[in-house]
């Protein structure tokens, strides 16, 4: 019974921290998501019309529960970004990039992290055993009662 109350309180304390990561609100839905692949180098020929420098990042589009990325909607692709603005990326620019910082193939830097590829679903499932648990164990503990009482009974005649 211990146990059952430690898990809960636990599962209930991880769900109130992700949500007050997202400023109070629960957060459903999907959004792009840029990570960075690579620093490219401080030139002119990386910069943007407006004169930022970008780097090279993997833009994805994921789905997310309370911060936990459930699934992933769209596969990444490569972009050059800075802040919150992106650049598509012509043949040109790839075959720049590629000498400039010395890869022979881009799409090896085409990388989706660990945690928005696998680890929203890991804690999903967890979860999900972690429920299906509690209930069996529940619904055991009550028969297991309602053995003792029937031999109890059966004891007493």
């Amino acid at each position: 019974m211990v146990k059952r109350i430690l898990f809960i309180t636990a599962l209930l304390l991880t769900v109130v921290s992700f949500q007050s990561q997202a400023r109070g609100r629960i957060t459903v839905g999907e959004h792009q998501k840029i990570e960075k692949v690579a620093t490219l180098p401080d030139s002119i020929y990386y910069q943007s019309e407006s004169g930022k420098h970008f780097d090279l990042g993997c833009m994805y589009t994921v789905y997310e529960i309370c911060g936990i990325p459930a699934f992933i909607k769209e596969e990444g692709v490569l972009v050059g970004f800075e802040g919150d603005t992106y650049y598509d990326l012509d043949d040109e620019y790839k075959q720049a990039i590629k000498q400039d910082i010395q890869v022979e193939d881009l799409d090896s830097l085409n990388k989706i992290p660990f945690w928005d590829r696998w680890g929203g679903k890991l804690i999903l499932i967890c979860v999900i055993l972690a429920i299906l648990a509690y209930t069996y164990f529940r619904n055991r503990g009550n028969d297991d009662e309602e053995e003792e009482t029937g031999e109890t009974a059966n004891e007493e005649k």
